[in-house]
């Protein structure tokens, strides 16, 4: 662990965005010498070697681009499954948003759900490396080094319960907009 040199908060991985005042000192080539740590190794889980590779080719082109078919075909449910909530929560939102556009106004929206698609198809892996890094941090500040993987391990990698629960309330919100308004 070492020290934020702006404001001397804790940092997990050396030379990353400070998570307390976010100063950003050397954080694009930390995250690229990041990506392959055993405590990040230990949050992604299985595919990990899959986003290292994502990763390592963003990092070297300075892209934030880089195509997920998943997050593409799958949008909040791959977010989901990737339990990374707050995305998901918002990309929950911005569907909930499209479909009263659609049924108030009778506007088609489908250029915008394939716009939506389209735009986490891009940026999903550099979504989750965010997501990776900062929970990384956050869980390594807090947790003893004797149960750091396993609490790595329970925090991340993945569910299919949040991806399966993310689709039930979607359905079900739709099913009372449609009583609501049918």
């Amino acid at each position: 662990m070492t020290q934020c040199k702006q404001c001397g908060g804790t940092l997990a991985l050396a030379n990353q965005a400070c998570p307390s005042c976010g100063t950003s000192d050397n954080a694009g080539q930390a995250a690229a010498s990041a990506i392959d740590s055993p405590e990040v190794r230990a949050f992604v889980g299985a595919k990990h070697d899959y986003y290292r590779e994502k990763w390592e080719t963003m990092a070297r082109k300075n892209n934030q681009i880089s195509w997920n078919w998943a997050a593409f075909f799958l949008g909040m449910f791959w977010l989901a499954y990737r339990k990374m909530y707050r995305y998901t929560a918002l990309m929950f939102g911005l569907i909930l948003l499209l479909v009263i556009v659609e049924l108030i106004f009778d506007i088609n929206t489908n250029g915008g759900n394939i716009g939506v698609a389209v735009v986490f198809g891009m940026l999903g892996n550099s979504w989750y490396r965010e997501h990776v890094l900062k929970q990384v941090t956050l869980v390594s500040a807090v947790t003893p080094p004797g149960l750091l993987e396993s609490e790595l391990e329970a925090r991340g990698s993945t569910s299919y319960g949040a991806a399966f629960g993310t689709l039930g309330g979607l359905l079900a919100v739709l099913f009372l907009i449609a009583q609501v308004l049918g």
